[in-house]
Order: structure tokens, then sequence, then C-alpha cells
């Protein structure tokens, strides 16, 4: 068979066979004579690069005709001669006595005689019978890559192309008992009558002026009429919903020029609704000893258009996913890349100086160009998560005040020269220790602190915390307020809607492409996590304010002191951790803090060693090699590492962000969750609240 460097996928077969399948019709219908018809018909199977080859056998009874098409050559020559000796291959057999399309893969034992086994070689044979009102006709072969899926669609059609070249074999069979339109004097007769009346396919016979002579049940069904003799009544080119200049087009073509036509038609009626129709205009007069009358075929091509136009869809949506892909690709690795060279760069510097003040400099621009690239990472991932109407949180032991003092000092180094004034003014009873996700309180702050200034970054921001709920001890529970407020900002009323709509957006495809649309929406979907509501207001006397509530419980005091690296007791950690560098850096923290630790590199080590040693805590990453975090949770959990250790604090170390893990997580056993990159302020804060919820007193 002829070679081909890319064989087609289904998607591709199938609109190639839907666009073949029109002029597969037409071919049947032109009076070539069947021989020439059905080469044609193989040929536009095989030339429009939908099939490997075709080949076409037709019973003995009409003829014993064979057709092919592409490099079948001298091997189908054989072929033909066994046929006609009634040695038939095994596809036509196993085709000849079912209903629907089988598919054969080959060489089979059963193919050893075929001559045609070296020519298809590891390829898979679609063969299906031709059959007109259950009498089998023949058989249509088709030869496909092994590994090809044929679609239902794919198959639906061939099947159409099946009962259109059994039509034309039946009428070629009729033909020769009988005439097929005798003059307008005489009608059709004998068993071209039945023919004609039971057809699924809607046929009519009218006059060159549009007057309907004979018409079967099918074309009063498509055309929306009680019955045959109604439809007789109508002449085509009066009738209102065919009343158009293609449909006269094709007809003064087919009636001047006896040339088939086709032309679409959008019918409307008043039972069936819109559909549209396709009628094949057959010109009757170049058939010799015949009159002028033309033989119309109508076929209802509604769901093949709504296919077509499904498709067109899909193609254009994933073009536009495409280009959104590459141009979402391009922009990632723009931001990432600006603060990853800056980190880069900036170690190079530091390993190159000689000077310590320098190189603590560098490590600094260094950290800055980290949060940087985190602060990405984490929109990216907040991004996701809004169209699932949850964003990730990570609850902890919070000190107000050093959130507060953070978010000042990170203002002020990035607005040198914009000049911002930050007032922050606390209630005296606000309690300072809060248990909740702290970098989420800071990112929303940092949010409406960033929308709260002028572009050029100037402005004076007040930032007021106040409670809301009466004064109670007693209660586990403290709802607060928080207002910022720029004073010196005025606003249009068309930029105060568009806050507005940026704040109360929920549809996630219709969301607001630029970057101060996607923040707020985050800080709306965190305040809302935390039972909380946002509110904006803009006066030209007063400037413009931001307003959230949110919903905490309250902290315990933390066993650490002010300055966060000294402690007030030491724990003996226990920390499985496969990447060294992580290893590395969370080993010199907890040193830092004051702490002893011994480390593992996955979760078998890390339960050998809880069981032959005392830990007071374990922190435990949950993606490692072998046995990862969670299955060394469960076991931890069950008593594998020592029944009096079921109950041993651990808190997860890991880079997975998605709430799903986290659920996992805490479902396990684990009792705190922390997310990398690390903070060695977070993680004395993770520390303390996993060390408060202990599972036992230590």
């Amino acid at each position: 068979m002829q070679s081909q460097t890319h064989s087609p996928t289904p998607i591709e077969r199938y609109t190639r066979l839907l666009s073949a399948k029109h002029e597969i019709t037409n071919s049947l219908h032109l009076g070539l004579g069947i021989p020439a018809a059905l080469q044609r018909v193989c040929g536009l199977l095989v030339s429009e690069q939908i099939y490997d080859s075709a080949w076409i056998a037709v019973n003995s009874e009409t003829g014993a005709l064979l057709s092919a098409e592409k490099g079948l050559g001298q091997a189908f020559s054989h072929l033909q001669s066994q046929f006609l000796a009634n040695s038939f291959p095994s596809c036509f057999s196993i085709a000849k006595g079912s209903k629907t399309i089988q598919e054969i893969s080959h060489p089979e034992k059963s193919c050893s005689n075929c001559p045609l086994a070296e020519k298809y070689g590891e390829r898979k044979a679609l063969t299906m019978p031709l059959q007109f009102q259950r009498q089998n006709y023949g058989v249509l072969t088709l030869s496909v890559p092994k590994s090809s899926l044929v679609q239902d669609l794919e198959k639906s059609i061939l099947l159409d192309i099946g009962t259109e070249i059994a039509l034309a074999l039946r009428i070629h069979s009729e033909k020769k008992k009988f005439h097929l339109f005798p003059k307008l004097s005489r009608k059709p007769k004998g068993n071209f009558d039945q023919i004609f009346e039971q057809n699924p396919q809607a046929m009519v016979v009218a006059d060159p002026e549009g007057n309907i002579l004979e018409a079967n049940a099918a074309s009063a069904a498509i055309l929306d009429f009680i019955n045959t003799a109604m439809l007789k009544r109508v002449n085509l080119l009066l009738f209102p919903p065919l009343v158009n200049r293609p449909f006269e087009s094709a007809w003064k073509a087919v009636t001047c020029e006896f040339k088939d036509q086709y032309v679409e038609i959008n019918y409307t009626s008043f039972a069936l609704g819109k559909k549209t129709l396709l009628f094949h205009f057959m010109p009757l007069a170049r058939i010799p000893d015949e009159d002028n009358r033309i033989l119309i075929t109508i076929k209802d091509i509604s769901m093949e258009k709504k296919a077509d136009e499904l498709l067109e869809s899909a193609t254009n949506s994933l073009a536009i996913l495409k280009n959104t892909k590459k141009i979402f690709i391009d922009t990632i690795s723009h931001e990432i890349r600006t603060p990853l060279n800056a980190i880069i760069g900036m170690a190079d510097m530091a390993l190159l100086s000689q000077s310590a003040s320098q190189q603590l400099q560098y490590l600094q621009t260094i950290k800055e160009a980290s949060l940087q690239l985190l602060h990405i990472m984490n929109s990216i991932t907040d991004s996701s998560l809004l169209d699932t109407g949850k964003v990730f949180m990570e609850e902890g032991q919070v000190s107000l005040h050093d959130l507060l003092a953070r978010l000042k000092k990170d203002i002020q180094q990035k607005s040198k020269e914009g000049k911002v004034e930050l007032t922050i003014n606390v209630d005296p009873d606000v309690p300072n220790t809060l248990t909740l996700d702290g970098n989420r309180l800071y990112q929303i702050i940092k949010i409406l602190s960033d929308n709260a200034l002028h572009p050029e970054r100037s402005g004076k921001i007040q930032l007021r915390v106040q409670r809301t709920n009466p004064t109670d001890e007693n209660s586990p529970t403290v709802s607060l307020q928080f207002s910022i407020r720029n004073r010196s900002q005025r606003i249009t009323e068309a930029e105060s809607q568009n806050i507005v709509a940026m704040l109360t957006q929920t549809d996630a495809s219709s969301r607001i492409a630029s970057g101060s649309g996607l923040r707020l929406r985050i800080a709306n979907q965190v305040i809302r996590q935390l039972r909380g509501e946002i509110h904006f207001s803009s006066r030209q006397e007063s400037g413009s304010e931001f307003r959230f509530s949110i919903e905490a419980r309250k902290g315990k005091s933390s066993p650490f002191t002010a300055n966060g690296l000294t402690h007030t007791y030491s724990l003996r950690i226990l920390l499985a951790e496969d990447n060294s560098f992580n290893r590395l850096f969370a080993a010199t923290a907890f040193t830092k803090l004051g702490h002893q630790v011994e480390t593992a590199k996955n979760g078998e080590e890390a339960l050998e060693m809880l069981a032959a040693n005392y830990y007071d805590m374990v922190v435990m990453d949950i993606k490692m090699p072998g046995m990862d975090g969670i299955e060394a949770t469960r076991k931890i959990r069950s008593g594998y590492a020592g029944v009096e250790k079921q109950n041993i604090p651990i808190l997860a170390m890991t880079a997975h962000v998605m709430p799903e893990i986290q659920e996992q997580a805490i479902n396990a056993g684990m009792d705190g969750y922390i997310t990398k990159p690390i903070d060695i302020f977070d993680l004395q804060n993770n520390l303390f609240s996993v060390l408060s919820q202990a599972r036992f007193a230590k």
C-alpha cells in the first residue's frame, strides 16, 4: 500500500469523511454505471487521506463486480479471480453475515490465502455489509492503522454511505427488469414502486414547472405534511419555505443545464421547528429515452450541521486555549525569571565579596527577591483555587503586633520614592495573640493597602484595628474589624464602581484580567473563609476606605521571647526530609531556635529512629521516596513505632499547597501543616501551635 508519513487522527478522519460524503452520494447517482461509480467511491475514500485503501465486493447476483483503490494492484486482481470462483476472503464472509461494521486486525490465520494479506501488513480492516431493507448487496472494506480508534460518529457516516451504495445497487438490479422512469404517460411499476415508496430516503419526482408528480412517505414526513397526497398539491417553486435565491438558482441549473445540484435550506415548519435540509436535484433527461422530469432527494442534515458547528467551536476553543497557554507560560516565565535573576546574581556577588557588610546587603536582597518569587507562586496557586471557591488556609499562633510591624516596614521599604505615611492604631482591648493564618491576614492587609495608594505609591494611610464583639474574656473567639483609609486619595465614581465590581465578582468565566482585580478577588475569598465581610467606600471629602471584618480564635501566650529566636525550653525533634538542601535548612533553623534535631531521609528511616529513640516531636515531609509522610504518620498512629509513641505531635512540612493534600495529612493524624518555603518565625509559631494541641502532655 501507499506509505503515509502521517496517519489521520479519528477526528481528522471524521471531518474528511463528512466532507466527502455528499460527493460520494452524488457519484452514485451520476449515471456513470455501477463499476465506474464504485471505483469513484473508493477513490474518494482514499484520495482525501481518509483511509489507506478501499475495496468493494458485490454479490454475484448483481454481476460479481469488484472495485479497489490505492496500491492494491496485481494482488487485487488475484483476489478478484478468487472472488469470481466463490473463494471469499475472511473479511468478506464476516461482514456479509453481520449487520454492522466489524474491525478485523491483520494478519489473521484466515488471511493466509488472501492475496491482500501482504499488502495490508500490520493493519486493521473496517468491513461492513452493504444492506438495504435487510438485503445484503455486498461488502465495503477499508484499511486503517491497527492503533487507530474508530469513533461511533465515523461508523454512523460509514453506515449511511453503505446504505447509499446498497440503494444504488438495488436500483441497478431493478433497472434490468423494469425501466427506471417510463414516459410521462406511464407510471413506475413493479418492484421499483416498492423501492420508491418504502425507501427511508425522502424522494420526490417533479416536472420543470415545480409540480410534484410523485412523492414517497419519507418526503411527506421530512417536509411535515400529513400524507403524500397533501404534498402533491404543492408547487415547489411557490412553496414559501423554499422560496429563496439558492433554491431558484439550483432549480434553473438542473432544468436548463441538466446538471446535478445540491442546495441547503433552513427549513421551518410549525410542528417540527427549524432544521437544515439538503436537496439533491437530479435531471432524468440525460438518461436515454427518458423525459425531463427531476428526481429530488431530501435529507435532514441538522445533526451533521450541529456536529460541524460543535467541531468548529471545539477547534476555535482549542486554538484560544493554546494561545492562552502560550501567553500564560510567557508571562509566568518573565515574572519568575525577574526575581530569580536577582537571587542568582546576588548569591554570586555574596560569594565573591570579602566585605561582611556587603555580603549582608546581598543576602537581604536575596531574601526580598525570594519573597517576591514566593508571592508570584502563591498568586498562581490562588488564582487556580479561586475556581473552586476555596483558598488554602494554614492556621497557627500569630502575634498581631509583629505582623503589623512587618507590614509597616515592608510598605516603607517599597515606597521610599513615593513618601507613604502609614499610621497604625490598635484598640487596647484587641488581643495580641490570635490563632489564624497569619500569612493570609498579612496578604489581605497588604493587598488593600496597595489598592489604597496612588499609582505613584504616595499618600497617607491610616490602619485601625478594633474589636466588634463585646469584651468577654471567657469567649474563645474574637471579632475584629480592620479599616484602611487614605484621606488624600480622590477617585472617580467609575473607579469606585470598578473596585466594588472586583470585590463582588464571583463568576470565574468573567474574571477581571488585571493584577489588582485578581488580588482583590483573592482578598475577598480569604476574608469570606475567615467568616468575615469586606466593604469599600469613597467620598470626595474623606477619601477612600476599605473595611473588613474577621473572626479568629484567641491565642495563647507564646513560650518564645520577643526576638523570635530564643526559647524557654529545648525540644528533641525528629526531622524526616528527603531533600538534602531542605534537610540542612530545617536542621539549622531548629538549632538556631535552640532545639536538638536528628534527621531521616524517608518514612521507613523515621519509623525505625522513632522506635529506637525518644523525641518530643516529629516534623515530617509529605512527598518522600519509598514510604511517604502520610503513610508513615498512619503507621505511627497505629503503633508501629511503639504504643507509647502513638500520640507524639507531628508537624507536616511540605511544598504541597492544595487543600485536598492538607486534608489527607490531617486525616492521617498530623497535628499541624506548614508549607515551603519556610519562614523561621512561622516555623517557631507552628511548633508552639502543634505543642499546644499535643496528644499527650510532655
